[in-house]
C-alpha cells in the first residue's frame, strides 16, 4: 500500500497561507507535477508548493512545519554530467525532476524532489537533506535544507 504523499500550496512566493493537498501517493503527486508540461508565465512568480504539512493555523515558516513528506534539492548552474551523476545517486528512491523558469541548455536549473518513505517530524528534516545533500555530491543549493523551502511547479517563460 502507498504512504500519502501530502504538500502545502501557496499562490506565490509571498504568500504565507498553507493550503494542505493530499495524494494517495508520491506517483500520483509527481504525475500531477509534470503532466501539463510547464505552465508559461510572464513573470517568474507564481504557483509553488513546499512538500510539508503545517501545524492548524500557522503561516509558512519552519517553525510551523509539523511533517516533512519529501525533500527538495536545487541543481542550479551545474553541467550535465554532475546532474547526471547526482540522479544516478538517486537510484531507488522515488523522485521527480523539473526544469525552473530561469532554465536554459547553457545554464541548467533543476528541481528535484525525493519522495520520503514515511513523513518526518520537522526537527529530522535538515539531517535528512544533508545525507541527499551529500549523497548527491554536495552541488545542491544549501538554502533548501530550510524545511519550509518553497518550489514553484514547473514554468518557462512567454
Amino acid at each position: 500500500m502507498s504512504t500519502p504523499f501530502v504538500i502545502s500550496v501557496f499562490r506565490s512566493k509571498t504568500d504565507n497561507q498553507p493550503k494542505h493537498a493530499s495524494f494517495k501517493s508520491f506517483k500520483e503527486f509527481a504525475e500531477g507535477l509534470v503532466a501539463d508540461g510547464h505552465e508559461v508565465r510572464k513573470d517568474k512568480d507564481g504557483e509553488g508548493f513546499s512538500p510539508v504539512s503545517y501545524l492548524a493555523g500557522t503561516t509558512r515558516g519552519k517553525y510551523n512545519v509539523e511533517w516533512a513528506y519529501g525533500v527538495g534539492l536545487d541543481f542550479d548552474h551545474v553541467t550535465e554530467e554532475q546532474l547526471l551523476a547526482a540522479l544516478e545517486k538517486l537510484d531507488g528512491l522515488e523522485y521527480v525532476a523539473y526544469t525552473t523558469y530561469s532554465h536554459t541548455d547553457a545554464d541548467p536549473r533543476i528541481r528535484v524532489v525525493v519522495a520520503l518513505a514515511k513523513p518526518i517530524p520537522a526537527q529530522a528534516f535538515e539531517a535528512v537533506w544533508q545525507h541527499l545533500h551529500q549523497l548527491t555530491g554536495s552541488i545542491s543549493d544549501e538554502s533548501c535544507k530550510d524545511v519550509s523551502r518553497f518550489f514553484y511547479s514547473p514554468e518557462r517563460p512567454e
